[in-house]
């Protein structure tokens, strides 16, 4: 979990999971195209939290997209690869 969530009200937690549950709500994946149960779906954020200084971006939908877990799962999978190749060179 990200320093993010730590830094947040239970009430406000709850309030931005909602937000994004609404937000993933009936939408395809954005790598795939299919269309899962919510629980099979999660909203990414396009540009990396790990880049975003102001916590408060965090919010911007336009910095959204949903993703199936399938995919997700892979992007990272990818993402650790990546840094193999490059740790050993």
């Amino acid at each position: 979990m990200s320093l993010f969530y730590e830094t947040l009200t239970k009430k406000e937690n709850l309030a931005f999971k909602a937000r994004k549950k609404a937000f993933k709500k009936g939408k395809p994946c954005a790598i795939c195209g299919r269309i899962f149960k919510p629980e099979y779906m999660m909203v990414a954020h396009i540009k990396p939290v790990s880049e975003i200084d102001d916590w408060t971006a965090l919010y911007d939908q336009t910095n959204w997209e949903v993703r199936c877990i399938g995919c997700e799962q892979e992007l990272n999978r990818q993402a650790q690869l990546e840094e193999l190749k490059h740790g050993e060179n």
